[in-house]
């Protein structure tokens, strides 16, 4: 790299789990480096040279594979992702203290075809009932059976990173309805996911059996004690209606009582309005 500081140190450990990510500015290729190794140094100068020396999370990555997202005169970002803390199971689809004495231990998200034991190319499709449901793009793919979880996070923004192939895979999902959904007229294992950029297509094509995937978790929003956000909630039930005297035959319960919701934003489903700010003004007139 250029010419800059010398500084011999790194990142090479993190208390918790922590991926370093570095970035092409302008390609936005990626590249997760090692949750231990990491950076060994960020500007080492040797032989009148600068080097940048880092090791790559996925063991199987090339210095080719490396020129080809990073060749000379790229400028980099670098990122950090924690490792996402999958829930924990008691066999029954139920969650349970991961320290538990009925916990079996966490789901493994392991692609498989989803016409196996009759293999295809892809381990995933697009689910038209949650996608009616939710009235948004809902994928699943076939895991490997693994410990049932029937529920997930759906409000949170994860990222999928493959573990075993050196063309790396990442894909940010806008949240997770279910880790690993036990379908019970066939026994077979499903992730259900909120799609992101290159919906369920991209999915289809980089989402292929055999794939194993780490999930990650970036914290870049505001503290909680920063996050004061206010919602108006349109009430839509009729019983709440009638229970609490709003207007039976409208399709807005303006006399509803005072409800809390919280959501992403661009959910066509939900039932809120956000306030993003607010301000308070004192006039005070002298006489």
């Amino acid at each position: 790299m250029k010419p800059t500081a010398n500084i011999t140190d790194g990142v090479v450990h993190w208390k918790i789990p922590t991926y370093l990510v570095l970035v092409n500015n302008v390609t936005n290729a990626i590249m997760y480096l090692h949750p231990l190794r990491g950076v060994t140094a960020w500007s080492r100068f040797v032989s009148g040279i600068n080097w940048l020396i880092v090791s790559p999370a996925d063991n199987s990555t090339t210095v080719a594979d490396i020129n080809k997202k990073f060749p000379a005169g790229t400028i980099l970002q670098v990122q950090y992702e924690s490792t996402y803390a999958l829930p924990c199971g008691n066999g029954t689809g139920a969650v349970v203290n991961c320290s538990s004495p009925l916990s079996i231990g966490q789901p493994s998200i392991s692609m498989i075809s989803l016409t196996y034991p009759t293999l295809s190319s892809t381990a995933c499709e697009q689910s038209i009932e949650y996608t009616n449901l939710y009235g948004k793009i809902v994928a699943r793919c076939r895991i490997l059976p693994t410990v049932p979880i029937n529920s997930g996070d759906p409000y949170t923004q994860l990222t999928f990173v493959s573990n075993n192939t050196n063309a790396q895979i990442s894909y940010q999902v806008y949240g997770v309805i279910f880790w690993s959904y036990k379908d019970p007229s066939t026994n077979y294992f499903y992730i259900y996911v909120f799609t992101g950029d290159g919906g369920v297509l991209f999915l289809k094509n980089n989402f292929y059996p055999g794939l194993t995937f780490t999930v990650l978790f970036k914290n870049d929003g505001k503290p909680w004690d920063q996050n004061m956000a206010l919602s108006s909630i349109h009430g839509s039930s009729s019983s709440l209606k009638e229970s609490l005297g709003g207007a039976i035959n409208g399709t807005m319960n303006v006399y509803g009582e005072t409800q809390i919701r919280y959501g992403i934003a661009g959910n066509p489903a939900r039932d809120f309005t956000p306030f993003v700010s607010l301000s308070c003004e004192l006039f005070v007139f002298l006489l």
